[in-house]
């Protein structure tokens, strides 16, 4: 997630960065809610879907590298991306997100500990920690990296992106050979 959001940061600004972010903390959140209430029951359901998150997720890592490594160099104009560019980079990043066995695993593991709140106002502090704790970091993420775009040559943009599409699919093959 982090691959994308800087790429998206670079070549559409922070508005893409941050959408790209967002996608993922709002995941997080759902994950560290469902945590925080304790789901504990959810914990083997979701430790016996390994095997087909990591082939629908590395599918969907490869289908973003090949993407990456065919677009063309170019960087959107300071205002932003347009609204369903937004859109579409949250629902990428939401999406991946819920499947990443990583963070599933890790969630996983919060279910098993019993990370359980003992009141419903504790599990929404948990919750809300969980979700604004991933947005500070992506918002940090994609400023610093949407800041420094303006210095950046388009010959640079041709590296990043093949340097993207190399590292996700790295991390597609990683989780592939992750099953053998």
């Amino acid at each position: 997630i982090g691959t994308l959001v800087i790429r998206r940061s670079l070549t559409g600004g922070f508005p893409l960065g941050f959408a790209t972010g967002m996608g993922a903390a709002v995941a997080d959140g759902l994950y560290g809610a469902l945590a925080a209430l304790g789901f504990a029951a959810l914990a083997p359901l979701l430790a016996s879907m390994d095997v087909p998150l990591r082939l629908v997720g590395s599918a969907v890592l490869l289908w973003l590298a090949y993407g990456i490594a065919r677009a063309p160099v170019a960087m959107v104009e300071q205002q932003g991306a347009a609204p369903a560019a937004l859109s579409r980079a949250f629902a990428s990043t939401f999406v991946l997100t819920l499947i990443n066995p990583t963070t599933i695993l890790m969630f996983a593991a919060l279910f098993a500990a019993r990370a359980v709140a003992d009141t419903p106002v504790l599990a929404a502090v948990m919750a809300a920690g969980v979700f604004l704790g991933s947005t500070l970091w992506w918002l940090t993420l994609a400023g610093l990296v949407g800041s420094v775009r303006r210095w950046l040559r388009p010959g640079w943009l041709v590296w990043i992106n093949r340097t993207s599409a190399a590292i996700l699919t790295l991390f597609a093959v990683s989780a592939l050979v992750g099953l053998l």
